[in-house]
């Protein structure tokens, strides 16, 4: 629990970090919300739901899958 803030803290630096360098590309805000959901949750719910990464690796997978035809398909 005091852990949590300091967390939040390099979490919001490091995101600010990663936008300012790549401030020539457009970003997908929803990726990165996406992502960071994926990264968070599973901590949270390591204690109720073991083996998480199961189903969360084929969702990382999909999302990838879907965002490079979406990319191809623009150029």
């Amino acid at each position: 629990m005091i852990g949590f803030p300091f967390l939040i803290a390099w979490f919001v630096i490091t995101i600010k970090n990663l936008i300012s360098s790549v401030l020539s590309k457009k970003i997908h805000f929803l990726y990165v919300l996406l992502m960071c959901v994926g990264i968070v949750l599973p901590w949270m719910a390591l204690d109720i739901l073991f083996f998480d990464e199961l189903f969360l690796i084929p969702v990382y997978g999909a999302l990838a899958v879907v965002y490079g035809s979406s990319e191809l398909e623009e150029n």
